[in-house]
Parts: C-alpha cells; sequence; structure tokens
C-alpha cells in the first residue's frame, strides 16, 4: 500500500524535541555485534534558511515486527523514505525516521546498522496483561506506548509524527496536514479497540 497517495500525510502532533539512534526501549543502547553506527539520517539538523513559515516537518515513525518478510518491506519503505526526503528538498515536511522495530525481549537485529532503530518488546501470545490475545495488530499500539516514554521520543526534534508500516510507500514527498488541534490519519477496519477479541 503506498502511504502518500493523497498529499498530504497522516500525522499527530508531538510536544517534545531529538536524535535518533539504535536503542532499546529501556533508552540503553542495544547489545549486537557490531556496536551501534549513529543514525543514517539528520534527525536533529537545523530549521532551514528560507523554508516557509508555514512548514510542519514530521517524524517518520516505521512500526515494525522481525522476520525476512518484514526486513524487506523495511528496507523498500526506508528507501523510498529516503529518496522522497531527497526529492521534497531541505523544506519539505519530511523529517527523520525511527523504525520502532517490536522484537522478543527486545532482542536487536540485522537491520539496526541500515536503518535507524529503537526496539521495543513484543507482546506474548495468550491472554496475560501483556500478551496480544490473539491479535497481533496490539504490537503497533504496544510499541507506540513504549516509544513515548524512551528519551528517543524526547529527543526527537520534529513537532509532528507521522507513523507507517512496513508496506507504506512514499510516492511524493508528504505534506503535513495535521494541526496541534487535529491529527490526521487513515482508519483501518480491523485495528479498533472494540474488537470483540479484545
Amino acid at each position: 500500500a503506498a502511504a502518500s497517495e493523497s498529499p498530504q500525510a497522516g500525522a499527530a502532533q508531538h510536544s517534545q524535541p531529538a536524535k535518533a539512534s539504535h536503542m532499546t526501549a529501556t533508552s540503553e543502547p542495544a547489545q549486537h555485534a557490531t556496536p551501534p553506527l549513529a543514525a543514517t539520517t539528520p534527525h536533529a539538523e537545523a530549521a532551514p534558511q528560507g523554508c516557509p513559515p508555514t512548514r510542519k516537518p514530521y517524524h517518520v515513525v516505521m512500526t515494525a515486527a522481525t522476520g525476512i518478510y518484514q526486513e524487506w518491506q523495511s528496507r523498500i519503505a526506508y528507501y523510498h523514505y529516503l529518496k522522497q526526503k531527497k526529492a521534497g528538498g531541505p523544506c519539505s515536511d519530511i523529517g527523520g525516521f525511527t523504525r520502532l522495530f517490536n522484537s522478543p525481549s527486545a532482542a536487536p537485529d540485522k537491520l539496526m546498522d541500515e536503518i535507524p532503530t529503537l526496539v521495543v518488546k513484543q507482546l506474548g501470545h495468550g491472554s496475560c496483561d501483556e500478551c496480544d490475545h490473539g491479535f497481533i495488530v496490539m504490537n503497533r499500539p504496544w510499541g507506540a506506548v513504549q516509544f513515548v516514554e524512551t528519551e528517543h521520543f524526547r529527543n526527537i526534534p520534529e513537532e509532528y509524527l507521522f507513523f507507517i508500516e512496513t508496506d507504506h510507500m512514499m510516492m511524493r514527498p508528504p505534506l503535513n496536514g495535521a494541526t496541534p488541534e487535529k491529527p490526521v490519519g487513515f482508519g483501518f477496519y480491523y485495528m479498533i479497540s472494540t474488537d470483540p477479541k479484545l
């Protein structure tokens, strides 16, 4: 699915300023085979000179899970993010990028050296307080809850967040249509809090 067939991005305001790196949700650097690298995109860049005062940059947050299928989708989505960020120029609304990676026990993966990543814990299976209740997409909001409790989130310089999934591709630089009073988004019929499984 293309995340930006319409010219306006779904976004929500966030009032904290940051710098991205590969971190776990406990704000400790993730332990993996090679030392964490600096973020591969400019996450704390200064506001470009000469941009219109109406510019509303957003930080792209891509929710992701484990598996080869998700790894390839993540690579493709991140490629298109970089392509559209470059195409939009310094005054586009596209800001930094974080892959919000849900994994068992917040274990890192090999993409952390390719894509700026924050690792959070995946829900367990079953009906416990920290289980998915058979509703696998629960990991997305669960990851977002962990995300907003991290230093990584507090350090993000953009005032808006644009949440995407791994199968969303930016086909052109999306404009930020959100305001401090009104978020913008697309309603997925299967992601509702009143689902009988919950």
